[in-house]
Parts: C-alpha cells; structure tokens; sequence
C-alpha cells in the first residue's frame, strides 16, 4: 500500500473490523479504531476522528495501557489540527501520565516535546 492511500487504508480498517467477532482479541480492533481516527484527521472529518479515537479509548482503558497512551496523543494531535488546543492539552497530559506510569522514555520524550510545543504557541496568542 502506498503511504499516503487514506480510502484503502480506511478499507482495510473497516475489513479488519468485520472480523471483530471471529477473532475475540480487544487489543486488534482497538488500534484500528485509532488508526480510523488518525484517517479521520488527515481528511479532517473532526466528528469522525474524535468518535474513532473515543471508541478505541473505550476499549484500551482496561488493558494495553501502552497503546491507550498512543491513542491519546493521537487524539491530541486531532485537537490541535482542529484548533481545540485546551482539548490537546488535555489529551497530551493524560499521554504523557501513562507513559511515566510506564517507563516509556520514548513517549514521554514525544509527548512532552509536543507539550511544550503547544504551551509556547498557546502563550504567543
């Protein structure tokens, strides 16, 4: 698939979703609710993404904290893009807990650089 191909990915997203019943693993359809979100946001559809990221939030709060931190940067990410910075804030802070909760210095890292970054722009306006 080539990067960039948002209508087969989201194919592919709602295929794998069909097989939701066959397969009884939370933790597969649960990143591609996030994955319909991050699609969601490339083609702007607001309403959409945050319905996708809020279904996948659903599912990870009980298991998988390492892809329930993932779902809400990506969710903040969304926010921003949308102009809802408090909102991304939000998402960020509750990202940036669970990663500490886990050691994750990679998503800590990321997560507060992005922080930053959305505090400083917030302070310029």
């Amino acid at each position: 698939m080539k990067l960039g191909d948002l209508k087969r990915a989201q194919r592919d997203c709602e295929e794998a979703l069909k097989l939701k019943p066959q397969l009884r693993n939370f933790s597969y359809y649960d990143v591609t609710y996030r994955a319909l979100g991050m699609i969601a946001t490339a083609e702007k559809d607001w309403e959409r993404a945050e319905k996708y990221f809020r279904q996948s939030i659903a599912f990870l709060s009980s298991a998988h904290q390492f892809h329930l931190a993932e779902t809400y940067f990506e969710m903040a990410l969304m926010y921003e893009h949308k102009g809802e910075k408090a909102n991304a804030i939000e998402s960020l802070n509750k990202s940036l807990s669970i990663f500490r909760k886990l050691g994750s210095r990679k998503g800590i890292r990321k997560t507060k650089t992005k922080l930053r970054e959305l505090l400083e722009i917030t302070r310029q306006q």
